[in-house]
């Protein structure tokens, strides 16, 4: 019986990547090194602003009576605790509430009734003009929102595209957003003082 020569040689071709192939896999390998970085970047270097902002900096903000604060930048007055919560001696008192899309909009409705002021949520332009870009944990100024923690909080940004059951969130985190948080979904929101009713006091 004859043996068949040299057949310890061949090998399948399935068993050798393509040049095309192995220039992918080393264009993958890049990218993911360079993602690594500047997730790095973002997250792990910047300070916690409580630690870095001075106690007396209130950057282009001025401090208003009842726990609001007018932002001379973008002229929009903010109320300085969460939803939910109230200022009192300096600080947020009681407990922020986490409510779905819709029924922040009516408790910002329901306060504008209350008060005779024309509350609203603030949209993720204006919410995204207080974050700050040199720090995190939270992203803003802890001596304008002295109780505000690092979560996602809504906006009244719609979520063009993606539907009517979904809305625009923003992270106090770092400022990362998503316009397609479900409407549904419990989330903090801060509230925003129309500067028409500012000028009408």
């Amino acid at each position: 019986m004859k043996r068949a020569h040299g057949h310890q040689n061949i090998a399948p071709s399935g068993d050798r990547l393509s040049p095309y192939t192995v220039m992918l896999l080393k264009l993958l390998i890049v990218s993911i090194f360079f993602l690594l970085i500047a997730g790095c970047d973002r997250y792990d270097k910047k300070p916690v602003c409580s630690s870095t902002i001075d106690k007396n900096d209130l950057g282009t903000f001025s401090l208003g009576p009842s726990g609001t604060a007018f932002d001379w930048k973008t002229e929009t007055v903010w109320y300085r605790c969460p939803g939910g919560s109230y200022f009192s001696l300096n600080t947020c008192s009681g407990d922020s509430l986490k409510l779905n899309w819709d029924d922040a909009v009516a408790y910002a409705q329901e306060l504008s009734e209350v008060s005779g002021l024309q509350w609203r949520l603030a949209t993720l332009s204006e919410v995204k003009s207080i974050i700050s870009p040199t720090c995190v944990g939270p992203a803003v100024n802890p001596n304008v929102f002295p109780s505000l923690k690092s979560s996602s909080i809504w906006t009244s940004s719609e979520s063009r595209g993606n539907g009517d059951a979904f809305k625009c969130a923003i992270s106090t985190y770092n400022g990362a957003y998503s316009c397609r948080r479900l409407k549904k979904v419990k989330t903090s929101f801060l509230l925003i003082h129309q500067p028409s009713s500012l000028l009408s006091e």
